[in-house]
């Protein structure tokens, strides 16, 4: 457990600086080209950022934890009806408060969030947007989240970029525990082995 959650703890800083890395080398002129779905470049970024959010201590009631693993949080945290867009519109809320130089505000957000989680212990409960969860169970969802939207802004910007391997690691493996969640386990072992194809259009996190 103690090298899991280091593998853990080291895809989190690791992505974090990737993410910088490719924020500062996107070129001007792509802030405001398309970046995901109906978001700009910039409102994708300023979504990521969001991942970067505290982590601020929580005191849950006699000590109830909302979910137990990584997975648990992202099924729990997908589960309202309007969750994609609440994210979005979160996003472009967010865009004026980090500013034009949003290489700059990267860097400062990212900082101190990776400065907070290397001064809190494993087990420590930390605020979520579905209640208090464990550090250690929180931060592959970050890490998912920061490898799978830098590979899309690269993508967008038009930059090289490779995610790290504990990185992919962390992102790969939790997305496969929250298709068994969703009852898609087999399926999509099925389909990664090349057994049976994917159905069109299928995602892990819809």
């Amino acid at each position: 457990m103690k090298d899991q959650a280091a593998e853990v703890r080291n895809a989190f800083r690791e992505s974090a600086m990737q993410f910088i890395d490719v924020v500062e080398r996107t070129p001007a002129e792509a802030w405001d080209a398309p970046g995901l779905g109906e978001w700009t470049l910039r409102e994708l970024v300023a979504h990521v950022l969001g991942a970067f959010r505290g982590p601020d201590i929580a005191e849950p009631d006699d000590g109830e934890i909302a979910a137990e693993s990584a997975a648990a949080y992202y099924v729990k945290a997908m589960d309202s009806p309007r969750i994609h867009e609440e994210v979005a519109e979160r996003a472009r809320r967010s865009v004026e408060a980090f500013g034009e130089d949003l290489a700059e505000a990267a860097r400062t957000v990212v900082a101190r969030c990776v400065g907070a989680v290397e001064g809190l212990d494993d087990d420590a409960a930390v605020t979520t947007n579905i209640g208090a969860v464990r550090l250690i169970d929180y931060l592959p969802t970050r890490v998912l989240e920061v490898v799978v939207h830098t590979l899309d802004i690269a993508d967008a910007a038009g930059v090289a970029f490779e995610p790290g391997h504990d990185g992919l690691r962390v992102s790969l493996a939790l997305l496969g525990e929250i298709a068994v969640e969703n009852g898609d386990g087999a399926a999509l072992a099925l389909g990664l082995s090349g057994r049976r194809a994917l159905p069109g259009g299928y995602n892990v996190l819809a």
